[in-house]
């Protein structure tokens, strides 16, 4: 039981790493969309 308990705590911790990464990429490519027109003219 205490393998299943530590297995879910890292687990959880990996999913809030991806979660943040992800959510950092998403605003990357939100601001080059939004910058693009104004490089390109």
């Amino acid at each position: 039981m205490f393998n299943v308990s530590a297995f879910r705590i890292t687990l959880r911790l990996f999913a809030s790493l991806i979660i943040e990464r992800l959510i950092e990429f998403s605003k990357q490519d939100e601001l080059v969309a939004f910058s693009q027109p104004f490089t390109n003219g």
